[in-house]
């Protein structure tokens, strides 16, 4: 002690540390119980509480990532502080279940003269005593054992399909019985929740922007939150558990293909995350480095006066051009390319619009699921690279013959809707604007070898490779009118 010796000498100050975790039987004793027996033993013996520290639903166990804010508090300034002489806890096993953690608590309490007294075996931790070492490996051995015990009994119900957490939007909790007649948890459809659910799906497959799905059914979602919704398996009835899928026991809101294929757009690489303020510049993360294949990045050179926006390859800096040059040249590509091609197939028969129009969305939905299984050969770690290519080239050749015959079909209208109405481009958004460019064109900023006298940035048409993904095949079209 800093003050006195021996734990039965009055007038110490003490501060207290109390740890509950979550606790669903409610057997284990709270923060404030904790306290109210602790503050009654430091009355009996005569010690001043000076402070009380509590971490009230966290783990002391190895496999608890999160820091304990009071724990920490306790290591750093109460533990050597002058205004305290002994600090108290409940039990052991509050102050931590790790044994390796409990040793170096204790040598720094011996270190800096500071009493550590357990209520709980009305003891004090001595460094050369070895009984709460021997107490400590327990403590930790324990906590190894439930911890074991609770992902046995996760896994169990994930295989039985019960679910876990919170409700997603567009359930809530319900029971149930299962096989052998015991009530368990489970999910019941909130239908008017569930059809904006559709709709966002819906929105986001027919090729709305995040932004827009937000904003039309969001009710003030940010765009990165309702991707993040969205991506949520239950909607397709999906128990997902440490990377497994098993079958929920509740009702699906939309079909399991219709939940791949939202995790391939909602995965692709190419698209990207919106976490940020809205894009603000047409090929910003949609054109990519000719060297590198990097997306490049729209940045601001030079002072107020004299400005100079480009787009640049931000990995290396390997290529960078005007930006106003390269917007111009995309737009220009775009309605050259698609516009003619749209006039013609209104000129058709309306009667072949249904039909054209089944047949892109057939081919969107194939796509999709191209993308998703790509995706999940992707994630494989026990495929060689010569597997994976064999096995992304079997896909490639079960999967393109059929998109490019349904889009043969499908004439002009595409996979994206907004391109069926490029004659209102100037009233898109530029959330639109860089859908319908993302779908259409493949953009490559090429690295020019100009001479030493001659700015790279030059807008030369040359520089910039735009290739269309998309053809159009209006001959079926004008073959099925005759």
């Amino acid at each position: 002690m800093k003050n006195q010796t021996g734990t039965s000498a009055t007038g110490l100050n003490a501060a207290i540390y109390c740890r509950a975790s979550k606790d669903a039987t409610g057997i284990g004793r709270s923060v404030e119980e904790q306290e109210n027996v602790v503050r009654e033993i430091c009355h009996d013996k005569g010690w001043t509480v000076v402070e009380v520290i509590s971490d009230n639903e966290f783990s002391a166990s190895k496999y608890m990532r999160k820091q304990r804010p009071g724990f920490t508090k306790l290591c750093t300034s109460v533990i050597n502080s002058l205004d305290v002489d002994v600090i108290v806890v409940y039990e052991q096993s509050r102050l931590t279940r790790k044994i390796e953690e409990l040793v170096d608590f204790v040598g720094k309490a011996s270190t800096y003269g500071t009493g550590i007294f357990v209520v709980g075996d009305y003891d004090v931790l001595e460094e050369d005593d070895p009984q709460w070492k021997q107490r400590g490996i327990y403590d930790e051995q324990h906590s190894i054992l439930t911890s074991k015990r609770t992902r046995r009994a996760l896994l169990a119900n994930a295989k039985a399909g019960i679910p876990h957490g919170v409700p997603p939007f567009g359930y809530e909790r319900a029971t149930t019985k299962n096989e052998d007649g015991k009530v368990v948890n489970t999910l019941a459809i909130v239908e008017s929740d569930a059809e904006i659910v559709r709709a966002m799906v819906a929105g986001v497959l027919e090729g709305l922007t995040l932004y827009e799905v937000a904003r039309r059914w969001g009710d003030g979602r940010p765009a990165r939150s309702v991707r993040k919704m969205l991506l949520t398996p239950s909607y397709a009835g999906i128990r997902r558990h440490r990377g497994h899928d098993y079958a929920g026991n509740w009702p699906a809101i939309i079909t399991k293909d219709e939940q791949r294929r939202l995790e391939a757009l909602l995965i692709d690489p190419r698209r990207k995350s919106t976490t940020g303020p809205k894009p603000r510049h047409l090929c910003s993360g949609i054109a990519v480095c000719g060297v590198c294949g990097t997306p490049v990045q729209h940045i601001t050179q030079g002072n107020a006066r004299s400005q100079s926006p480009q787009y640049r390859c931000p990995r290396r800096g390997c290529v960078a051009r005007k930006a106003e040059m390269v917007d111009d040249l995309v737009v220009q590509s775009l309605l050259d390319h698609y516009a003619p091609e749209i006039a013609r197939r209104r000129a058709l028969e309306d009667a072949l619009d249904a039909e054209a129009t089944r047949a892109a969305a057939e081919a969107r939905a194939l796509r999709q699921r191209f993308d998703a299984e790509k995706q999940a050969l992707a994630k494989r770690d026990d495929l060689e690279p010569e597997d994976f290519a064999d096995m992304t080239a079997l896909l490639a050749a079960k999967y393109r013959p059929q998109i490019k015959a349904l889009e043969a079909k499908a004439g002009a209208v595409m996979t994206n809707p907004l391109l069926g109405k490029l004659d209102q481009w100037e009233s898109f958004t530029i959330e639109q604007r860089r859908s319908v460019i993302r779908d259409a064109l493949e953009i490559r900023i090429e690295k020019m070898d100009l001479g030493p006298k001659k700015d790279a940035r030059v807008p030369v048409p040359e520089s910039v490779t735009i290739i269309p993904r998309l053809e159009f095949r209006t001959d079926y079209m004008r073959n099925q009118k005759r």
